[in-house]
């Protein structure tokens, strides 16, 4: 009589093995996947006829990579219908695996869509153009200094926040979706800028965040600011007192009018106009050296040229007026 421990050892034997065979998927040929230390070696069928389906492409991953993957029944029956096709032998480290997996599949209009998290995590697989609601639901948060581990990850939608130190986030928002022509996609990259807070959202699938972190990354730098420059200046027939006062008049009121000179100094060659905004938090400061005759003058490059140039003009001799008075001797 068989006992009861063996017939019970029996019906999960079989159920096991009818748990993990699945008659329907074809085996992969050998020779496609070569294991070589920490390197896989990829070699395809280069025709229609042959070569790997995407079903299979995807247990491929999921044995190199310890990842669970599932998808509904019609993007099985369209994994089946697929075959990679890959001109050449592939090597690839193991570790990079799962990007260049997601990179076969956005070429033929797949996305992986992360789903749960910890222990009951799976990878949803879908086709882009149907899924659109459930990438987004999946969308991963990343942090900035993660980001560039999704740079090769092209199936994968993530989001990401950068804080801004010096750039406006609406003004450098606006030039980002020039550039980069956010919104192309079925799913749409994009920007959002967050002016409480002074940064950029950033939403998109990893490459696309990657490249955009690293050029606000470097858009968001301090501006140039001109710095003060310090001079003393001797005088040879102008009272310093007097110039002085009169110099920091004529300041005043070409600050006020906003007059931007373009004369060159002394004679020379015209200068470029050149905007006054940034030197107008530079203060101008002209005081007089009464010792020895000359100017002690504070102000931004572009206000010392100016009052160079009036210094040179101002600085000289006046002659003695003619009259029309005579002195007769009686």
């Amino acid at each position: 009589m068989i006992s009861s421990a063996t017939l019970l050892l029996t019906f999960f034997t079989a159920f096991a093995m009818g748990a993990t065979q699945d008659p329907s998927a074809p085996p992969i040929e050998e020779g496609a996947v070569v294991e070589e230390g920490d390197y896989l070696i990829l070699n395809f069928d280069e025709t229609d006829a042959g070569g790997l389906t995407l079903r299979q492409f995807v247990k491929v991953c999921q044995h190199n990579t310890g990842l669970n993957f599932t998808y509904d029944a019609q993007t099985k029956s369209t994994l089946d219908s697929i075959k990679l096709l890959l001109y050449g032998e592939k090597r690839i480290r193991k570790s990079d695996f799962y990007s260049f997996f997601q990179i076969m599949l956005k070429v033929n209009g797949f996305v992986c869509i992360p789903q749960g998290a910890g222990e009951l995590a799976v990878v949803l697989i879908a086709q882009e153009a149907t899924a659109v609601a459930k990438i987004k639901e999946g969308m991963l948060f990343v942090d900035l200094e993660d980001i560039q581990d999704f740079a090769s990850q092209p199936g994968t939608y993530i989001t990401t926040v950068i804080r801004l130190r010096w750039a406006d986030p609406s003004d450098l928002t606006n030039n980002l979706r020039n550039a980069f022509q956010g919104g192309r996609g079925t799913t749409g990259d994009s920007f959002a800028p967050l002016a409480q807070e002074s940064a950029i959202l950033i939403q998109g699938y990893g490459p696309f965040v990657a490249a955009a972190a690293r050029m606000i990354q470097r858009l968001d730098s301090e501006p140039d600011r001109p710095k003060a420059e310090f001079r003393k200046i001797p005088l040879q027939e102008a009272s310093a007192e007097e110039l002085a006062e009169l110099l920091t008049q004529i300041m005043e009121d070409l600050s006020a009018a906003g007059i931007a000179e373009s004369g060159g100094r002394r004679g020379g060659p015209a200068r470029p106009p050149t905007s006054s905004a940034a030197s107008a938090s530079i203060e101008v400061k002209i005081l007089a050296n009464t010792r020895d005759n000359s100017l002690i003058v504070t102000a931004a490059p572009e206000d010392m040229e100016k009052i160079l140039d009036l210094i040179a003009e101002l600085d000289t001799t006046i002659a003695e007026p003619e009259t029309n008075y005579r002195i007769y001797q009686l």
